[in-house]
This record gives structure tokens, C-alpha cells and sequence, in this order.
């Protein structure tokens, strides 16, 4: 909240350059505004002096506006108006005439412009009588305070004169308003009671404020609560129209509700209503032979939360399939673990519960492997006992497939887990530690009892550009994979997504959470239909502190030619593309008829020697519309 100081009008001084008989001529300077008004003050001008003093209390909060008015009189009785003065001149200190004003019948004179910085003198001259008189101006005008709140601009009056002797300055009224512009709020978000399923959750309301587009502006002070117990989320400050984020810190299953603040630099006071969003409230237990099946043994299912951050251990009963977590931390890492008669115990480790609310039992009627898994650390990144690891697998459930956690549990002191697999299927394993640092250790094929050992190797990848990451596939026949690696120096990724074409069309897509410092996965080509001959396009996308790093790859014949060529497998693809549109072009000068058959014929030419990844089918489509228009002799 900001007052104008008194100080901004004290030294108001009126200068009478008059003699005569005239004396004790009283300034009144008086206050109105929309919000009730404070004092007044006077004080009076004696015979000789120059100016008087007038002192105001502060003023009320929010001020906007003050209009000064100069009235000349004579403190005898009138005699009638003025009739013989005829200009009243806007002097700078130094003498230098900044504009003019008529006074011909007028009873207010206003100087209204944009004047320089300084000290003025109001001049009223009368040549008839000979006389002039000034007005010293003080503070500067035109005056605009420093929170742009006061404004003053100069008026003279035609008042009454006693015969024969001068003009007097009589009276200054000053008019105070109060700014009653308040900021607005619009379009928060979430609310509603709105299901979000992602972390963190993301709050944002748009803010506008009318006082923006001022000359002196606004600041608005903007902040975010929880209204569960009234604390702060976060406060911003801004000074533009704009939309405000902040982030929902330690939001619960169920309701969450917020709320915005908002204060601006005059001390008006916004408060949002309460806004609400509902997070997942139930974990579901599913049979992971059959995903969309829920597991509704008539036994309790008793699940525990271990909060990873927290150390909190909680216990939980799940009746009918569904585990009820309201209240219960969605953004915390978490391992649930439960035995359930008819199949295979099982612990989960989730990341967040807004991620996945879905926990995978794999029934004792099915096949089934055991695992045991060893950690093998040689990064010094990946201590044992803060080291989880994360098995996955691609899940199909009400049409959307994508690869979802099946089981999770730390190494321990020992360095060591278990874990039972369904025999034949293949899983995506990755680890991840306390700081959140992960690494995807590449596929595995549950194919019966076994001790694996999951090697963490140091970060050694060469190649990273001036993005400090690094991106690199192959197609390995005599693996029969596609091997991609992905690396981050500073481990600054906070998602990655991988995404395999074949001929055009999307085969496989990955995404992982971060931060991901380096990832190696082994996609097996018999997922992928491979056929002799096939080629890839694999594109990526690693989102890095707000900042989108894409690129993409081409494996198959097409890298084998690069490499013998020592030429870049993306860089000849775009080649590849060029020659075909430059022979398109060359063609349809001399023969457009022909510039179709030619252009096919060159893209079925690169495809076969590997320059280009295109579908060989739809070459031969256009080949063969292409003859056609030339058979018809050019006409559709």
C-alpha cells in the first residue's frame, strides 16, 4: 500500500506580486475524493509577504488525482468581473514563454500539454492597467507524483477588483480521487473438481489489471494457497497482464482445494473463491495375465505404503479389487507390496500415484519364472541401498497399451531382489536412485528360473554435442535388435521419448520420466515384423529444463550405405529426398507427362540401394499413375 507524502504539496507557494491597499488575503486549500475526506488547511497572506505554507495530513490511500485551481480576487467588495486583462501567460522559471491562454470572457484558465521538467510562473497581464501579476508555481508543474497518483495542472480565475488596484491570488482548491481499479481473475486451473493424473500438478490463473496501461503502471503481488490449511504455495510478482503458474506442493488422493491473493502497489485486495481438483483416490489391483480383470478375492488384501522421502509406513485393507488412498500423499514415491491367495506375491514401486494406480498380480496358475536380480554398480551413482529397481512391460487395457510398472522394490544392503515373471514374456527393466537419477538397462526375456546380473556402467559415451546429450541407434542382425542409446552429461532430462517408424507408419513408441542421465534399450526385431531388407526411422524428443532436443535416426540398409560412405544416415536421407525432387523438376520443363514416371522411378532407385526410407508399395502406386497420366498424353 502506498500514501503520498505531505511533502508533495507543502511549499505550495503563492506569490503575490500586488500592492495596494489590499491585505489578508486568505489561501484555503481544501480535499474531496471518493473515499471520505481527511482536512483542510489555511493560512494566511499578509501585506508583503510572498507566499504561504499550506500543510495537509497524508492522503488516503490509492490517490489518483489532484486538480489545482487559481482564483484571483480582491478582498473588498466586487465590483464586477474583469474585463480589461486579456492574456495569461505559462512562464518557465527562467523566463522562457511555454504557452498562452486567452482570458477574453473566460472565468477558468487551464494549461493543459506536455511541458518540460521545472519550475512555472502563471502571468496575468493587463495593458490596460499596466499591470502584471505572477504565480509561483512550486512543485514543478505539470506535477505527477512518483506513484503517478497526483496530477496537477495550473487554472486562473477571473475574480473581482477593487477600482484602480491589482489582482489578487485568492484561493487554491485541490480535488483528491481514489484509484478504485482492482485487478481481475480469470480462467484458474484446474478446478471443477477436476481428475488430474499427472505430477506435479500445475496451478495457473490469468491476472489483469486496468492499471497496467497507465503511465505509471501497477505491481501486482500474487499468491497461491492450500486451502487445506491455509499455507502458501508461492508468491510472484508481475507488472503486465499475463497468466501466473505455480506448483500444488504435496497434493492428497481425493479433494485438493486453492485459492489466489491478489494486492496490488495502491492497496486494492483480490481473493479468489476456492478452486478444486480431485487426484486418484483408489489403487487398483488387476490380474496381469488378464489387465482388465480386477483381482476380487473375497481375502483382504493388505497393501503397505513405504514413503520413500518420508520413511512413513502405512497399512491398507483393499475389498472388491480397490485399495482406498484418500489422504494419502500422490507425489511420492511409494513401494506397495501384497500377498494375495491364488497368486504370486508381489511389490510394486511407483514413482507417483497420479502416474499409475494400478498394481499387476500375476496368477499361480501361470508360467512362471523366478529371477533373482544382482546389482552390479559401476558408476558409483547407484548405491544399493537407495537403488530401486523398476520392472515394466507393455499392458493392454481399454484399447491403450503402453508400458506400465509390474513390480519395484529396492536392492537393499545386499544388492539384491526377486521378482517372478511370466515365462515368454519380455520386460523393460530400468533402475533408478535417491537423487531420481534413472538408467534404462535395455529389455529381458523372462525364459525360466535365473540370477541375472544388472551391470550399471560409468558414463562414457562420446559424441555429445553442444546440447551435453547424445543420441545413437543401430540395427544389430546378428542380435536381431535395434540398439539405441541415449545420454545426458549433466542428467538434466526431464523426459524422453523414442519413437520407431517402419515405412512410414508408427511401430513402437517409449517414454520415459527422468531425470535420465543415460539409456540403452534393446528393441527386439521380431516386435517389430522385421523383414530382410527393412529400414527405421527412429525419432526422439528429450525434454531438458523447458527445452524441447529432438532428432532422429535412420538404421537398416540405409545406415550400412552411410557408413561405407562415411556420410551421416539422416543427412542422406534428406540428400536422397533432394535428388528426387530435383529430377521431378528437371523432367516437368522439358516433359511434364513424363516428370511423374521419372520421379518414381529415381525414389524406387534411392529405396532400393537404401538412400531413402520409403515404402516400396507406394512407389509403385505413383509409378503407376504416373503412366497413366502419360498415357492419357498429359490430361487428368
Amino acid at each position: 500500500m502506498r500514501t503520498i507524502n505531505r511533502r508533495l504539496l507543502i511549499g505550495l507557494v503563492l506569490l503575490a506580486i500586488f500592492s495596494g491597499a489590499v491585505s489578508g488575503v486568505t489561501v484555503v486549500l481544501s480535499e474531496t475524493a471518493q473515499t471520505p475526506a481527511h482536512d483542510s488547511s489555511s493560512g494566511s497572506l499578509n501585506e508583503g509577504e510572498r507566499g504561504v505554507q499550506i500543510g495537509l495530513s497524508d492522503y488516503p490511500p490509492n490517490t489518483q488525482q489532484v486538480s489545482l485551481t487559481v482564483t484571483l480576487s480582491d478582498d473588498v467588495n466586487g465590483y464586477g468581473p474583469i474585463d480589461t486583462a486579456t492574456t495569461v501567460y505559462l512562464r518557465h522559471y527562467n523566463g522562457t514563454l511555454v504557452d498562452t491562454e486567452p482570458i477574453d470572457s473566460q472565468k477558468n484558465i487551464t494549461f493543459n500539454g506536455d511541458y518540460p521538467e521545472g519550475k512555472y510562473l502563471v502571468t496575468v497581464d493587463d495593458p490596460n492597467n499596466g499591470h502584471q501579476w505572477t504565480r509561483y508555481l512550486s512543485p514543478n508543474l505539470p506535477y505527477t507524483s512518483e506513484n503517478g497518483r497526483v496530477r496537477i495542472n495550473a487554472s486562473v480565475v477571473n475574480g473581482d477588483i477593487y477600482d484602480g488596484e491589482p489582482y489578487n491570488v485568492r484561493k487554491v482548491t485541490v480535488e483528491i480521487t481514489s484509484d478504485v481499479n482492482k485487478p481481475t481473475l480469470s480462467d484458474p486451473q484446474p478446478t471443477g473438481g477436476r481428475l488430474i493424473e499427472n505430477s506435479p500438478v500445475e496451478l495457473s490463473i490469468d491476472i489483469s489489471d486496468p492499471d497496467f496501461g497507465t503511465s505509471e503502471g501497477d505491481e501486482l503481488t500474487v499468491t497461491f494457497y492450500d486451502e487445506s490449511d491455509g499455507s502458501e504455495l508461492g508468491t510472484q510478482t508481475i507488472t503486465q497482464n499475463q497468466t501466473v503458474n505455480e506448483t500444488f506442493d504435496n497434493p492428497v488422493s481425493g479433494t485438493n482445494e486453492w485459492s489466489v491473493r491478489v494486492e496490488d502497489s495502491y492497496g486494492n485486495v483480490v481473493e479468489s473463491e476456492t478452486f478444486s481438483f480431485q487426484t486418484p483416490e483408489v489403487l487398483e489391483l488387476r490380474n496381469e495375465s488378464a489387465p482388465n480383470t480386477l483381482v476380487t478375492e473375497e481375502s483382504d488384501i493388505e497393501v503397505r505404503f513405504f514413503g520413500r522421502e518420508s520413511g512413513e509406513v502405512i497399512t491398507r485393507t483393499a475389498t472388491n479389487g480397490t485399495v482406498d488412498m484418500t489422504g494419502l500423499p500422490v507425489d511420492e514415491p511409494l513401494i506397495a507390496s501384497t500377498d494375495v491367495d491364488g497368486y504370486f506375491q508381489r511389490s510394486i514401486a511407483i514413482d507417483s500415484i497420479l502416474e499409475q494406480q494400478r498394481m499387476f498380480l500375476l496368477p499361480e496358475s501361470a508360467d512362471a519364472s523366478q529371477v533373482d536380480w544382482v546389482l552390479d554398480d559401476n558408476s558409483g551413482r547407484f548405491d544399493p541401498g537407495e537403488t530401486t529397481l523398476f520392472i515394466e512391460r507393455p499392458i493392454e487395457i481399454d484399447g491403450t497399451t503402453k508400458y506400465r510398472v509390474i513390480y519395484g522394490e529396492q536392492f537393499g544392503g545386499t544388492g539384491r531382489t526377486a521378482s517372478t515373471l511370466a515365462t515368454g514374456d519380455r520386460y523393460r527393466l530400468r533402475v533408478e536412485n535417491q537423487d531420481g537419477n534413472t538408467r534404462l538397462l535395455g529389455s529381458y526375456l523372462a525364459a525360466g528360473a535365473a540370477q541375472e546380473t544388472l551391470t550399471v556402467g560409468s558414463v562414457d559415451f562420446p559424441g555429445l554435442d553442444d546440447t551435453g546429450t547424445a543420441f545413437s541407434a543401430v540395427l544389430n542382425d546378428e542380435d536381431g535388435v535395434i540398439d539405441y542409446r541415449f545420454a545426458d552429461d549433466s542428467a538434466e532430462t526431464d523426459e524422453l521419448t523414442v519413437e520407431i517408424y517402419k515405412n512410414g507408419e508408427l511401430v513402437r513408441n517409449s517414454t520415459l520420466s527422468g531425470p535420465v542421465q543415460t539409456v540403452r534399450e534393446q528393441v527386439p526385431l521380431s516386435d517389430l515384423n522385421h523383414s530382410e531388407g527393412d529400414s527405421y526411422r527412429i525419432e526422439y524428443s528429450a525434454d531438458r529444463n523447458g527445452i524441447v532436443i529432438d532428432g532422429e535416426r535412420i538404421v537398416g540398409d540405409v545406415p550400412e550405405l552411410a557408413d561405407d560412405w562415411n556420410i551421416d544416415a539422416g543427412l542422406l536421407n534428406i540428400l536422397g529426398m533432394i535428388t528426387i525432387v530435383a529430377s521431378f523438376g528437371g523432367v516437368v520443363i522439358l516433359s511434364p507427362r513424363h516428370a511423374g514416371i521419372v520421379a518414381f522411378s529415381v525414389a524406387f532407385a534411392l529405396s532400393i540401394i537404401g538412400v531413402v526410407a520409403i515404402n516400396q508399395v507406394l512407389i509403385g502406386l505413383g509409378f503407376v499413375a504416373s503412366g497413366l497420366f502419360a498415357a492419357a498424353g498429359g490430361n487428368p
